[in-house]
């Protein structure tokens, strides 16, 4: 089961879907969401380990230093990434619409290096590392996108759906298709026969 940014569940099973996206690319809107998410994963992951450092350094020293080196490198790369795109939000006036796909790969690429699996100094790696370790991590209050961050959602929404069965002509005008249909054929072929 693949989740997106928010942790929702990703139709199809595809780990790069984007879901919530304006014309197929984020939008920095969107962009500012997942950064209130990261944010909240990455403080909740440091929570649990301040609380529980004291036991594991006593446990195990060795691994408690290699999370930590692996977590200094996370926090180097979502910062750098982070910047960026805290600079992009506030450049941009119109944010509801302006795309942003180079600054959501970097957010997403800092916290996973590679998208098709966890590797070594991930988040995903280093919030399974602390668990093993016998720290408790919980996202009781996970963000998500704000209200009017995604145009095309809202637009979806709002649009009446609209059965495909209530785009075929009626059967009265069905007939009047086929009969106008059926002469035009006809006359193809008669012109055809008449060129010969």
């Amino acid at each position: 089961m693949t989740r997106d940014a928010w942790g929702r569940v990703v139709p199809g099973n595809r780990p790069d879907a984007l879901v919530g996206t304006f014309l197929g690319q984020p939008t920095v809107s969107e962009l500012s969401d997942l950064l209130k998410a990261k944010d909240y994963e990455i403080g909740r992951i440091w929570q649990s380990y301040s609380a529980m450092k004291d036991a594991w350094w006593g446990r195990d020293q060795a691994a408690m230093s290699d999370w930590v080196s692996d977590w200094n490198g996370l926090n180097a790369r979502y910062d750098k990434a982070k910047s960026i795109a805290k600079w992009t939000i506030w450049m941009t006036t119109v944010p509801s619409i302006t795309p942003c796909p180079n600054e959501w790969q970097a957010i997403l690429q800092a916290v996973k290096q590679d998208k098709t699996k966890i590797s070594k100094g991930d988040l995903q790696d280093l919030y399974n590392r602390l668990q093993a370790a016998g720290a408790v991590v919980t996202f009781p209050r996970t963000p998500q996108p704000a209200k009017g961050s995604d145009v095309d959602l809202e637009v979806t929404n709002t649009l009446k759906p609209v059965s495909v069965l209530e785009m075929l002509p009626s059967a009265s005008t069905m007939g009047g298709v086929l009969a106008a249909g059926a002469a035009a054929a006809g006359l193809v072929v008669l012109l055809v026969v008449l060129k010969k």
